[in-house]
């Protein structure tokens, strides 16, 4: 299983998109965002 993701770094977080714009019946997406705190410890 892949999950492709495109990565923005910002002041305080890092955003991983995903490239896959499906929605379910209900207009989510079924692959959302992820934010992650941007420290020296969030692993990429």
């Amino acid at each position: 299983m892949a999950y492709i993701k495109s990565v923005y770094v910002e002041d305080e977080f890092i955003r991983l998109v995903s490239v896959n714009d499906e929605e379910d019946f209900e207009g989510n997406r079924l692959f959302p965002d992820i934010i992650l705190p941007r420290n020296e410890n969030t692993p990429i």
